[in-house]
């Protein structure tokens, strides 16, 4: 009787083995959701190139940024804040999303008139600009979410609207007439992009990341956009918008 009793309960311990261990083990599954916290959020962290399109308004004779700046564009710096509002079954997610920026290019001034032996001015020119946006953002993350595909395509667009100064040794620049070198353009925002989920190479730690901080997801992302700012609320505007592409982190929680 004794021995019947010591059998059956050694049977039962080694068929509890695998269960047990597999209590300890990594749970991985082919669906991403399964051990994530709610995500409501992204914040997108990024850099680009900016050259604004001053020469490419009507009327002019000459091309002033080509003629103080040279063909270079300058490093543009952005944050980006989405509200994941509404999740599409088997597409993805859309909601409002602001966004601002900044970039500024600064060389040599000009003299006013060029001197013969063409040595540059001792004083510095620059142009500023921060532009922000309110945009609608889709995102269809179903590849990643419903089949482990880590990539997201997503598209953007909303309104545009940009602050410009341009100024020499700090000081706001000025027209013959006085007017201030300085003001507001507004106009339409469009972009496209992807971005690749690198929870693929370390779930265990984008596990533990997301149950110790909240983040579900991080990518790497590419957009191309346009940016139309022509239109000022008042006096002459200047065609501050672009058309280039940004790289970056987005963070999903």
């Amino acid at each position: 009787m004794n021995l019947r009793f010591v059998t059956l309960n050694a049977i039962l311990m080694l068929a509890s083995l695998p269960a047990r261990a597999d209590e300890f083990a990594p749970k991985f599954h082919a669906d991403p959701r399964r051990f994530e916290s709610p995500q409501n959020f992204a914040v997108e962290l990024r850099l680009g190139r900016y050259r604004p399109s001053v020469d490419l308004e009507p009327g002019l004779k000459s091309q002033p940024y080509r003629e103080v700046f040279g063909d270079s564009a300058s490093l543009y710096m952005g944050l980006e804040f989405d509200w994941q509002a509404l999740r599409i079954p088997y597409f993805g997610t859309i909601g409002p999303g602001i966004a601002v920026g900044y970039m500024d290019n600064t060389t040599t001034a000009p003299f006013k008139v060029p001197r013969l032996d063409g040595a540059a001015s001792g004083s510095t020119t620059s142009l500023e600009i921060f532009p922000a946006q309110l945009l609608g953002v889709l995102r269809a993350d179903a590849l990643w979410r419903e089949w482990g595909i880590p990539v997201v395509p997503y598209f953007k667009g909303g309104l545009g609207v940009a602050r410009w100064r341009s100024f020499s040794d700090g000081i706001t620049s000025s027209s013959a007439s006085g007017v201030a070198a300085k003001g507001t353009v507004y106009g339409y925002y469009i972009a496209g992009g992807a971005a690749f989920n690198l929870n693929v190479f370390d779930r265990y730690t984008a596990r533990n990341f997301d149950q110790r901080i909240g983040v579900n997801n991080t990518y790497v992302f590419f957009e191309v956009y346009t940016a139309s700012l022509e239109s000022a609320f008042t006096g002459k505007p200047l065609y501050a918008g672009t058309t280039s592409w940004t790289a970056g982190l987005l963070f999903e929680f």
